[in-house]
């Protein structure tokens, strides 16, 4: 008997319609009337089925969770503008000497939520180097750096970084670096508080506003009653507290909780055909699909401190799984196709060179298999003359035997006859009745 999942399956694949479409074509057919489908049903089947998976926007409640295994697993690193608008007179300039940085970049730990704020005049490859290395040397060296695809972050002074620093593996998220982004934005609400009641730049606020988000309490002056501590809504514990080792097992326990796991994705092997995501663009319509039109095919597969990345035809960066949409599983009998290698250029010197001793290799080559094939002539020879040998000898075997059996078979007819035995060559012995 069909699930309801099965049913609106069967019917927005025959029709490929919209959710209200599918619940109407559904409710028109008197054969499903049992089943009783409602239109929650129905949205519930669109949101985790990736049949659906392109049409969708980006929402957070349309993807699973991701849960750290620990502190200083995962360390999500983004780059954010600041600019209060508020209007600055000269005075203000002259104390200040110079603008303060427009540009900074955030570290957070998505385990313990540890943050830690690099302000920086420029968003040059330079700078994030610069800005990498205070997150790091702050909260720890990770074992994952996650960011999103920021042409600084790909360029050869952050490769050289990654290449440096071998047990930090920099993972690419097409989407967003989605902990970050809901860091900057609590930042930048804490930081314009600061701000909207003095006037100074923002650089001077830093300290205070990451000391409130370490340990959850704002600060107030000397005297004044303590203030109510906020722990962070997923952990239940203030980031400060979140990383000292005995509270980790609570702290993992709790995100386990509250993470979502209901998108089901379907098993994707090397060899099939599949689509990538590309970033919609800021003029783009929102009917155009959140994955490129034309398909690729999947070469390797590789897993990885938890995480689990497929490497494409076409692209240098692997995808993770929500990245990636399956369009045709890879037949049995199909090969997978391979990346084409590009060739390599050559001289015509080398080339000569190349030839040369592709010769002598042919000729060794020809050499060792006449070798190889007079060896088995000979070993076939010798097969030949032994199993010759070998059916002589149970021929002669057989001859024996056959001659025993029909001496005996003529002594008891003879003796039946009252005859006399006979010798070994059939005639009868004298004296014998």
């Amino acid at each position: 008997m069909p699930t309801k999942n099965d049913i609106i399956k069967n019917v927005y694949t025959t029709y490929y319609g919209t959710k209200g479409q599918t619940l109407e074509h559904i409710k028109d057919d008197p054969d499903y009337d049992e089943y009783k489908i409602t239109k929650k049903d129905v949205d519930n089947w669109f949101l985790t089925s990736h049949l659906t998976e392109g049409s969708k926007k980006p929402e957070k409640s349309k993807f699973n969770s991701f849960v750290a295994q620990g502190p200083l697993h995962v360390i999500q690193v983004d780059l954010f503008y600041y600019s209060f608008n508020q209007k600055l007179d000269k005075d203000d300039l002259k104390i200040w000497k110079k603008q303060p940085p427009p540009y900074g970049l955030i570290g957070i730990d998505i385990f313990t939520k540890q943050v830690h704020v690099v302000p920086m005049e420029d968003k040059t490859a330079v700078d994030w180097k610069r800005g990498v290395n205070e997150i790091v040397k702050v909260l720890g060296k990770p074992k994952i750096i996650m960011t999103d695809p920021d042409s600084s972050i790909t360029s050869n002074e952050m490769d050289e970084w990654f290449r440096n620093n071998k047990e930090v593996q920099h993972v690419m998220t097409r989407r967003h670096a989605v902990f970050a982004e809901k860091a900057i934005r609590f930042f930048k609400k804490k930081m314009n508080q600061k701000v909207s009641k003095e006037v100074k730049p923002w650089t001077e606020y830093l300290t205070s506003v990451l000391k409130r988000i370490d340990t959850g309490k704002e600060t107030v002056a000397a005297g004044k009653r303590e203030p109510k501590e906020h722990p962070h809504r997923t952990t239940e514990f203030t980031p400060q507290d979140a990383a000292k080792p005995e509270n980790w097992f609570e702290v993992h326990n709790n995100m386990e909780m509250k993470a979502r796991h209901n998108r089901k994705y379907p098993e994707i092997n090397i060899g099939d055909t599949v689509k990538v995501y590309k970033q919609r663009g800021a003029l783009e319509k929102e009917w155009i699909g959140d994955y490129k039109p034309d398909t690729t095919t999947v070469t390797e597969i590789t897993k990885s401190l938890g995480q689990t990345f497929y490497k494409v035809i076409g692209e240098g960066k692997p995808f993770i799984r929500s990245e990636i949409l399956l369009v045709r599983k890879i037949r049995e009998d199909e090969v997978a196709p391979q990346e084409a290698i590009p060739e390599l250029y050559l001289s015509n010197k080398r080339e000569q060179i190349i030839k040369r001793d592709n010769k002598l290799l042919q000729k060794e080559n020809m050499q060792r298999l006449a070798d190889k094939k007079k060896d088995i002539d000979k070993q076939i020879k010798e097969e030949a003359k032994a199993a010759k040998a070998k059916a002589k000898e149970d021929t002669k075997n057989y001859n024996a035997e056959w001659n025993k059996l029909a001496r005996k078979k003529a002594d008891k007819a003879r003796l039946k006859k009252g005859l006399s035995r006979t010798n070994w060559r059939g005639e009868p012995i004298k004296g014998f009745a």
